[in-house]
């Protein structure tokens, strides 16, 4: 199905990438996302565990998945600047993409201040009004 929207719109497939949330789910339903995202991995789509730190199975999903990005909980990015442990948690998360090879964004980027902290940690990417505000999105897919 998914296949199906991307050829139909002509989307490149390495300008999308699918997030997955750590949401607490049966054993069942975490095999299927397994199998079906580990099968669209190996078409060439890109998949990212979003909110990383916030649930259940964190590292589980990381040795299972082979993820394109790991986006750390913006939680961590805000609390980095002032509390001592959340600024533990946020530099162990910026050595993910040399021990596993993906892409580390850090949420909660709100002032420079913590985008400066995430820089000098060496993020790939981040995400909060410390980088910019939302903006309306046109012309992308018509």
């Amino acid at each position: 199905m998914v296949n199906y929207y991307f050829r139909k719109f002509k989307i490149d497939m390495t300008r999308v990438i699918f997030e997955i949330t750590e949401r607490p789910c049966s054993h069942k339903m975490f095999n299927d996302v397994l199998v079906n995202t580990n099968s669209m991995t190996a078409n060439g789509y890109l998949f990212a565990i979003d909110d990383f730190g916030t649930g259940v199975s964190n590292f589980e999903m990381l040795c299972e998945l082979d993820v394109y990005m790991i986006k750390l909980d913006g939680n961590f990015g805000i609390k980095s600047l002032h509390d001592i442990n959340c600024q533990k948690v946020f530099k162990f998360v910026s050595t993910f993409n040399e021990s596993f090879g993906c892409k580390v964004c850090a949420e909660g980027l709100e002032t420079e201040e913590h985008v400066e902290l995430a820089r000098g940690l060496g993020f790939c990417f981040g995400q909060g009004y410390g980088l910019g505000m939302p903006k309306v999105l046109t012309g992308i897919v018509e």
